[in-house]
């Protein structure tokens, strides 16, 4: 039983080792440019063992995604626990976006291989495209919750709405923060005071074309 169990401890080891790996290499080398013999010479494993817990080089990847997605979807989670009370929209978007932009860089291996694979003719692949589709869809129900967090005090119901309104901004706005971090070394953590007053108007604006379509016609008048 007890050389069974080293044995199984082992094989999860390697595995976990491979992902790193997988991650590393194909966040600097894009997934076309990153072969399943380097990633094998990268942790010191046969190639074998390298198929064997992941069928083939698309199961790799796969793998890497969705181990990736988890962990940082995780962190987005309890990047909104404690969420501080009261305050204006414009404080709690950026306490908010600033946590979710340290959950970022906590993670920034899978956002850059991310952005590769979708920047690139990586896509082309269904699967690669699968990926990207299921990390795009659940990182923009997590945008929403952040977003409808932020203006909880509007009630339910205009919280929904503009964060129905805002997901997919909140989305292009740590897209294209990702890069210019990248490409000019501004932390993205910096960027999220002039973003989050930028979310808050267009939502306080949503906020208040939702408040003048149910005024009533004796509101209007007056």
């Amino acid at each position: 039983m007890a050389g069974t169990n080293r044995t199984r401890l082992r094989g999860e080891k390697s595995r976990e080792e491979i992902l790193d790996a997988a991650l590393r290499l194909m966040g600097e080398r894009g997934y076309d440019g990153t072969s399943v013999a380097a990633v094998s010479a990268a942790v010191g494993v046969p190639k074998s063992l390298v198929f064997h817990h992941f069928g083939s080089k698309l199961g790799l990847l796969s793998a890497v995604m969705i181990r990736g997605a988890y962990r940082f979807f995780d962190a987005m989670k309890s990047a909104r626990a404690d969420v501080p009370e009261g305050g204006t929209h414009v404080k709690r978007l950026t306490w908010l976006l600033s946590r979710t932009a340290e959950a970022f860089d906590t993670h920034h291996d899978f956002h850059r291989l991310h952005t590769i694979l979708m920047m690139t003719s990586d896509a082309a692949e269904p699967e690669v495209q699968q990926a990207i589709d299921q990390v795009r869809t659940e990182g923009r129900v997590q945008m929403h919750r952040l977003v409808s967090l932020a203006f909880a005090d509007l009630g339910p119901g205009v919280a929904r709405a503009v964060a129905d309104e805002l997901d997919d901004f909140g989305m292009l706005g740590f897209d294209g923060g990702f890069i210019a971090e990248r490409g000019d070394g501004t932390p993205l953590v910096s960027q999220m005071g002039r973003f989050a007053r930028a979310m808050a108007a267009i939502g306080e604006g949503r906020a208040a074309e939702l408040a003048a379509d149910e005024a009533t016609p004796t509101d209007r008048r007056a």
